[in-house]
């Protein structure tokens, strides 16, 4: 079940970082690989989801406490 699971999430990575390169040589207009963008782009989008989550879990965590 591990493999399997691994084994979706990487094909999921594959599909987003692939995603946000061509997204990022959309906004860009270059013809360039786009992989630094792309990664920098998932590494904000990640840290916003991330603050995101935490924000919600201790704002949920104090209310019913």
């Amino acid at each position: 079940m591990f493999t399997l699971g691994f084994t979706i999430a990487f094909t999921w990575r594959e599909y987003t970082y692939e995603s946000s390169k061509n997204f990022i040589k959309w906004l860009t207009g270059t013809s360039e690989s786009g992989a630094f963008g792309g990664a920098l782009f998932l590494t904000i989008l990640c840290l916003l989801l991330i603050y995101a989550t935490s924000y919600l879990l201790k704002y949920k965590s104090k209310k019913y406490y």
